[in-house]
């Protein structure tokens, strides 16, 4: 038996949605995409098909024609038991209230990497098994104290020589600890790894 949390995510950029979904895939998360969809009307079709309901509606809170919002106003009285997660990059324009009001459970930034958004999903789902999957995997991608130590002063203003002295390690240590920290974090440099870690209190 398939116990996997089903999805259909509505996403009015194609590549989005399918990288998404390829994400979800490649992850190992215990989660199964059941469609994307590219409007609005698109995914209420699709959730009225046979087998087409998924457990958790993962949508672009901004859209053409009809977003999250209007999406979820529509779908939650004749499907009340889909759980309507919204992303966005964007600056809200509906209150907390409004959106509980409308079905949304909860909106996530669409930036999110792709393990800390499933839990985010779990969790407004209220899925154990997805959820207990997310937080072993942010377990083991969590950076280790000499990375952090060395991002620390990195953003100080340390150079990689002083941090090497500092650590009492050597040049090519230290940047080994920052690629495995970049690896962790999915960042490509010093900076987005600064602004990572500064976004989940690492620093």
């Amino acid at each position: 038996m398939d116990d996997r949390m089903t999805l259909g995510i509505v996403d009015n950029d194609p590549w989005v949605a399918s990288s998404l979904q390829r994400a979800i895939v490649v992850s190992g998360a215990p989660a199964n995409v059941l469609w994307t969809a590219l409007s609005a009307s698109e995914a209420v079709g699709r959730c009225g098909k046979p087998d087409g309901t998924p457990q958790v509606l993962l949508t672009d809170l901004e859209m053409p024609g009809g977003g999250g919002y209007e999406l979820a106003q529509e779908i939650k009285p004749r499907f009340p038991r889909i759980v309507i997660v919204a992303m966005t990059a964007f600056e809200l324009t509906h209150s907390a209230g409004e959106l509980r009001a409308a079905g949304i459970a909860t909106v996530i930034a669409k930036s999110l990497p792709i393990v800390e958004l499933l839990g985010a999903v779990a969790s407004a789902a209220g899925n154990a098994k997805l959820e207990n999957w997310a937080n072993r995997e942010l377990a083991m991608v969590r950076p280790s104290e000499q990375e952090l130590e060395t991002i620390r002063l990195y953003a100080g203003g340390e150079t990689t020589e002083a941090i090497a002295r500092r650590l009492n390690v050597s040049e090519s240590t230290v940047k080994t600890y920052m690629k495995r920290l970049f690896a962790k974090l999915d960042v490509h440099n010093r900076a987005e790894a600064i602004m990572a870690c500064t976004r989940k209190g690492l620093l």
